[in-house]
C-alpha cells in the first residue's frame, strides 16, 4: 500500500459544534444542506409521531419533547429495517436541536439546557452503542480480509491512485479500513472539513 495513504486522519464524527443562539445571525439564509438536513430530520420525527400519537416537536413543552427524544432514537429504523448509523443519528439529534432553537423555541438549546440533560444523555449512550457495534463490524470484516488479500487488490491494480476508478474504489476502502465508515448514509455525510492533511519537505503527504 502507498505510504502516502497509511496516515489519514479524520475528526471524530460524532463531535458535532453545539448551536449558537447569536442575534447577528438573525435573518441569514441557512446553506442548502442544512437546510435539507433539518428538513430530513423533522420529516424522520414526524412519520414516527404518527405511528404512536407521540409529543409533537411544535407542542413547546420543553420536558414533553425531552421524554419523547430519546424514546425516537432508540425506534426509528431506515425502511429496510436496519438502525441508522451512529454519525447519522448525531446529525439528526444536531438537526432537531437547530429545528427547536429557530422554528419553536428560540431560547432552547439542548445541548444546553437544564430540561434536556437527561435527554441528552440518554442519546449519547445510544449514540455510543451504535458506535461500538459498528467498530465490532467493522473488525470482523478487517478481520476477514487478511492483509495478504489487500496487498492483491493493489498488485492487480484493483485499488490504486492512478486512474478515477481506482481511487474510488480506494477511497471507498480506506474509509472503511480507519475510519469504521461503510455505510451509505455514513459515506455520503462525509465532507472535506472532517479530514486533516499534513506534508513535509522527504515523504509528502503525511497525515
Amino acid at each position: 500500500m502507498p505510504a502516502s495513504y497509511q496516515n489519514i486522519v479524520t475528526t471524530s464524527l460524532h463531535e458535532l459544534d453545539t448551536l449558537r443562539q447569536d442575534p447577528s445571525f438573525a435573518g441569514h439564509s441557512a446553506p442548502e444542506n442544512t437546510r435539507r438536513n433539518t428538513a430530513f430530520a423533522v420529516r424522520l420525527y414526524n412519520l414516527w409521531k404518527k405511528q404512536g400519537n407521540y409529543t409533537s416537536l411544535e407542542c413547546g413543552v420543553n420536558h414533553l419533547i425531552a421524554q419523547s427524544i430519546p424514546r425516537f432514537f432508540m425506534e426509528i429504523r431506515k425502511v429496510n429495517g436496519e438502525r441508522y448509523s451512529a454519525s447519522t443519528m448525531n446529525n439528526v439529534f444536531a438537526a432537531l436541536n437547530r429545528y427547536l432553537s429557530t422554528e419553536v423555541t428560540p431560547s432552547v438549546n439542548m445541548y444546553k439546557s437544564e430540561d434536556f440533560r437527561e435527554c441528552c444523555s440518554k442519546v449519547e449512550r445510544i449514540v455510543r452503542e451504535l458506535q461500538e457495534l459498528e467498530q465490532n463490524t467493522a473488525a470482523k470484516v478487517r478481520r476477514i480480509l487478511s492483509p495478504a488479500h489487500e496487498e492483491k487488490l493493489w498488485e492487480k491494480n484493483i485499488l490504486g491512485d492512478e486512474k478515477p476508478l481506482q481511487l474510488v474504489r480506494t477511497l471507498l476502502f480506506l474509509c472503511g479500513k480507519y475510519f469504521n465508515v461503510t455505510g451509505g448514509d455514513e459515506l455520503r455525510n462525509l465532507r472535506m472539513d472532517r479530514f486533516k492533511f499534513s506534508y513535509n519537505s522527504q515523504n509528502g503527504l503525511t497525515d
